[in-house]
């Protein structure tokens, strides 16, 4: 049977599913990877510019300079993740016009109000000595 004769076939048989049905899961699995890569970098970022998270009441506020800083990374991420084969140029532009318009921050702001609601908070790393830029 030629690949038309098996694709007509296939077509009135019991095993073509229409795909809709799948779209909660494809969104699920879709958006559970998205937020992974987005998280490890806010996480790997936030270690970087001295804090960690623990269980815990009451989160510590970022700075506006330390969110910004934290931002472009976790955007840096998504942009990568949703456009692996993007040249420097565009991931620069890209990122950019996040930070400007806000999403950047919009992201942080979400990420410790959701951990935060799980009893997930940030606060300084023991030991970190803060120089800061502003």
């Amino acid at each position: 049977m030629d690949a038309q004769n098996n694709a007509e076939s296939l077509e009135t048989s019991n095993n073509v599913l229409p795909l809709q049905k799948y779209a909660r899961q494809v969104y699920a699995a879709m958006n559970d990877e998205y937020y992974r890569v987005m998280l490890a970098a806010f996480e790997k970022a936030a270690f970087g510019h001295g804090f960690i998270f623990i269980n815990g009441i009451e989160s510590i506020e970022l700075s506006t300079h330390e969110k910004g800083l934290i931002a472009r990374e976790v955007m840096i991420a998504k942009v990568q993740h949703i456009a692996p084969k993007i040249d420097e140029h565009d991931l620069a532009a890209s990122v950019n016009r996040y930070m400007e318009d806000g999403e950047g921050d919009s992201y942080v702001d979400g990420f410790l109000s959701a951990l935060s609601a799980s009893g997930i908070v940030l606060c300084r790393r023991p030991g970190w000595s803060q120089i800061t830029l502003e």
